[in-house]
């Protein structure tokens, strides 16, 4: 953690359905989110809730691309907010943490990677220009040259303005969405 902390990390986030495991995590500084089995130690005093109110309030989405590696750990915070839909992304089965807690964060990523690795389709994420992901959306081929496209994006950003985007798997310039 003095090392995390030390090269300005802002928050590790964690997995645990061992209550023995998450009492000693607890006794090191760690916290529990709401809606999930995961926990976070954050770099400064601030309690989850307000540490990420803070992170997306001065977001400002700046593109689409597909997602990379890099993505694996800036989309927990996102997947792991409160959202108000039930369903956040149809093709894999991911669901708001108000109706279905959260048991992993290492996994998130892997399910949407295997979209990709297995030539079922891809995914893609809005970020800023620090990287933090706001959106993220996966179209998965159905066949005839038809995909199923879904997604979702932080409530404060629910409007996707992608006038000047163009998909790179379709070459079509998609509308308000």
């Amino acid at each position: 953690m003095e090392d995390f902390q030390r090269t300005e990390g802002l928050a590790l986030f964690l997995g645990t359905v061992n209550p023995d495991a998450a009492r000693i995590y607890e006794r090191l500084g760690w916290q529990h989110i709401n809606g999930s089995k995961l926990m976070v130690n954050l770099s400064g005093t601030d309690d989850y809730d307000s540490f990420i109110r803070r992170y997306f309030a001065t977001s400002i989405p700046s593109k689409i691309c597909r997602a990379k590696p890099a993505s694996r750990i800036p989309i927990i915070p996102l997947i792991i907010f409160p959202h108000a839909w039930s369903i956040l992304d149809s093709n894999i089965s991911l669901y708001s943490t108000n109706i279905e807690p959260q048991l992993s964060c290492l996994g998130l990523y892997r399910r949407y990677d295997y979209l990709r690795t297995h030539c079922q389709g891809e995914w893609f994420t809005v970020i800023t220009e620090e990287a933090k992901v706001l959106g993220i959306s996966s179209a998965v081929y159905k066949g005839g040259n038809r995909y199923q496209v879904d997604g979702f994006c932080h409530p404060d950003h629910d409007f996707f303005l992608l006038d000047s985007f163009k998909l790179p798997f379709t070459g079509v310039t998609p509308r308000r969405l």
